[in-house]
């Protein structure tokens, strides 16, 4: 063996063994002996990726690819690149044509599954997961990812079980506990939630999501609380990532928030907010345009026109509105009813939404065959989710919905929409004051905030103008204040008979992977009326943005 090759052998070693300290001088010294080696830059690559240097990892590996365009793992690692900068359609192109050069690959097909997951390709995110679990049983980020898909398609239970196969394989890994504590608490199982975080954070000390999952389950009392002294102080750690501080932020303004320090608080949600507003730089001119479109684009004529070959069923019920204004204890409460079935958060109409090229405009080529086969195919996905038991509704409840109420009358001319709707302040407050990785980029700032909700409430007087009778409105408010009322209302407006358990939404046991997850765990509560007022000095621009 050549020197050169032994440096590279110890390059590779130190690497593998987790020293990047000692791999980065060793590859300096590799790349100066030989420029070209094309081992040392695909390790340099990895070392950018392992340190956070995405986009020096997309430089490394794209020179790699004009050197090496047929190979399999180039674009593997060209793919894994760009996932980590959320690129996630130039990600599943790289991961595709990876798996076209070798198909028996279980780590691209366990990233095509993270990969389609993101983009809501829920029938390729199964498909790839259980791929990977078929070439690699024992890949514990196989196990993860399938996991992520299963939550996604509502199989709870599913995803629960290959959470606790994952941390089974790497009972060590910090993230792997994690991700099964959250799973825990999307079923409602806060002690072994907690359990499983506290195991994380022994486990790696820096995993700043851990302690913001854990102030979700704790009720602070005292700023004296050591908690709240252990995270300032992390946070002044400047190796964090911006993800860990935005994670350490908002945990913080919960904390102070519970002590009802509401400055300190506000004050750690506003820094919390700035660095997710600057990742995510969300245009309001953009979705401004974007509601004219539609409401250009669906008028009354051509709203009749579709609808009259659309499928007729009723099954599918759909709550919509902005977010934090009450949509998972309309969906409690209806699922409580044994002829309803919850199916939580669907992607599916984003995702149709997201393969209709140049949509809304395209409209009128919506052949009938096309909707035809989408709406069979969603009641098919209805089915598969609730066990194919024969429940009369099924609801989706993904609040972004309203923007697709035309898209979605086009499939189904009966479906009907519970609009949840809450005080403006109260539910952009709320909105603010919680992190929603990868979701809401239009949340993480007062006056887009305000901007955005001002543009929902237009599409949302549009969509009542042409389908009057199968919208209603349900006030939060009213709800908990009177909830036997407002349940019997919904419940009418659902087309099936009224039934008691609906009164007891609290003990209906059902997974529930949302903010609200914990509060519909207990009976109605009128708590959360009124917060801004707590933070009445500081919400001057949300309420510009109100128009308030």
């Amino acid at each position: 063996m050549t020197s050169l090759e032994k440096l590279i052998e110890q390059a590779l070693h130190c690497f593998r063994s987790g020293d990047l300290e000692r791999t980065h001088t060793l590859a300096d010294k590799i790349i100066r002996r030989a420029p070209g080696d094309p081992t040392t830059r695909n390790l340099l690559g990895n070392l950018a990726m392992k340190t956070g240097r995405h986009q020096e990892a997309v430089d490394i590996f794209q020179s790699l690819e004009n050197q090496f365009p047929d190979s399999a793992m180039v674009h593997y690692n060209l793919g894994i690149a760009h996932a980590n900068l959320q690129q996630w359609a130039t990600a599943e192109r790289y991961l595709r044509e990876s798996l076209a050069i070798g198909p028996d690959q279980a780590g691209a097909h366990s990233a095509l599954c993270h990969v389609a997951c993101q983009r809501s390709l829920l029938d390729e995110a199964l498909i790839n997961g259980l791929k990977a679990i078929e070439l690699a049983p024992d890949a514990w980020q196989a196990h993860t990812n399938l996991a992520n898909a299963y939550t996604a398609l509502g199989d709870h239970k599913k995803g629960l079980a290959h959470n606790i196969r994952a941390a089974s394989l790497v009972p060590e890994n910090g993230t792997v506990q994690l991700n099964l504590a959250i799973a825990y608490l999307g079923n409602g199982e806060k002690k072994r939630a907690r359990k499983h975080l506290h195991l994380a954070i022994k486990l790696d000390p820096t995993l700043c999501d851990a302690y913001r999952q854990l102030s979700r389950l704790t009720r602070y009392e005292t700023v004296k609380h050591p908690d709240f002294t252990q995270l300032e102080n992390m946070l002044t750690n400047k190796k964090l990532s911006a993800e860990d501080r935005s994670n350490l932020h908002f945990a913080l303004g919960k904390m102070y928030q519970d002590c009802e320090a509401y400055a300190q608080a506000f004050q750690h949600f506003m820094a919390g907010n700035s660095i997710e507003h600057s990742i995510h730089q969300f245009s309001l001119s953009a979705f401004s345009g974007y509601v004219s479109k539609l409401i250009e684009v669906f008028t009354p004529e051509r709203m009749t026109h579709l609808s009259l070959t659309g499928n007729p069923s009723r099954q599918p019920l759909f709550i919509i509105g902005m977010p934090r204004s009450g949509a998972t204890l309309v969906e409690q409460i209806l699922s409580s009813h044994p002829d309803v079935f919850g199916a939580g958060e669907l992607a599916w109409f984003w995702s149709l939404q997201q393969s209709l090229p140049g949509y809304p405009n395209n409209m009128d080529d919506f052949s009938k065959n096309t909707r035809k086969g989408l709406s069979g195919k969603f009641l098919d996905f209805l089915g598969a989710l609730s066990g194919q038991a024969p429940y009369s509704r099924i609801i989706d409840k993904c609040p972004g919905n309203f923007e697709r109420i035309g898209l979605i009358s086009t499939l189904f001319p009966n479906a009907r929409f519970i609009h949840c709707q809450r005080n403006p302040l109260d539910a952009c407050l709320s909105i603010f004051t919680l992190r929603f990785p990868g979701k809401i980029h239009y949340g993480y700032d007062l006056e887009t905030l305000g901007g955005y909700y001002q543009q929902y409430l237009r599409l949302m007087e549009h969509w009542k103008s042409l389908i009057p009778d199968r919208i209603i409105d349900i006030p939060y408010e009213q709800l908990v204040r009177d909830q036997e009322g407002w349940s019997r209302k919904l419940i009418d407006f659902s087309g099936v008979k009224w039934n008691e358990d609906c009164l007891r939404f609290y003990e209906t046991r059902r997974a529930i992977n949302t903010a609200s997850g914990l509060q519909v765990r207990r009976p109605v509560y009128t708590d959360s009326i009124g917060r801004w007022k707590h933070y009445d000095e500081f919400l001057t621009p949300l309420k510009k943005g109100l128009g308030c």
